[in-house]
């Protein structure tokens, strides 16, 4: 344990001298700014690639933590990504913590949340925010029937009565025994003459 200890704290001091890595020409290119994920630079006349001196530092081997303490925060609890109740019941309350992942519903992430407090783990989640937000859905599942209004019924054509054909409404009758006469022009042969 002692060991881990002085491991965290020689991270601590790591993280301090660790310089930021960013992408090659990250300053200049308006398109890299909103990503900032890193990224070799592979250029063949890159001075970044090279390592000259004065430019931005490349990620390397150096820089890393510590193997005992890698991936494990400051405080020295290993923060693990939950999916699921069998996911959560497989961690140990006193080395980790449960990240909830995004994919997750409220109604699980609920009862996740529960049974995470029953072990005694802790979360990723706020129990305030929680609570408002399932506050939130049962007050609007509450007005959802106050605000359907009852439609009014549509008027029913008497049984007897046969509803009016669209040819009726016009003026011709509906049922016709004359044939179809074709109205279109027969097409007219050359180039097409347009009146100026």
């Amino acid at each position: 344990m002692a060991e881990i200890q002085n491991m965290l704290a020689l991270k601590k001091n790591l993280n301090k001298k660790r310089p930021q890595f960013i992408r090659q020409e990250y300053r200049i290119r308006r398109k890299l700014r909103h990503e900032v994920k890193w990224r070799l630079p592979r250029g063949k006349h890159s001075k970044m690639r090279e390592g000259r001196v004065g430019k931005v530092k490349r990620v390397q081997v150096g820089y890393r933590s510590p193997a005992l303490v890698r991936g494990l925060t400051l405080t020295g609890i290993r923060p693990i990504v939950v999916h699921n109740l069998g996911e959560l019941q497989k961690l140990n309350a006193k080395t980790d913590i449960a990240i909830f992942s995004s994919t997750i519903g409220l109604k699980a992430r609920a009862e996740m949340f529960r049974k995470a407090q029953q072990m005694g783990i802790k979360t990723n989640v706020r129990q305030d925010r929680l609570d408002a937000r399932l506050a939130e859905i049962k007050k609007k599942a509450q007005a959802k029937p106050e605000q359907k209004a009852e439609k009014p019924a549509q008027a029913q054509p008497a049984a007897g009565k046969k509803s009016e054909s669209l040819l009726e409404k016009v003026g011709e009758p509906a049922n016709t025994t004359q044939p179809k006469t074709e109205l279109s022009q027969p097409k007219a042969k050359g180039k097409k003459v347009t009146g100026k």
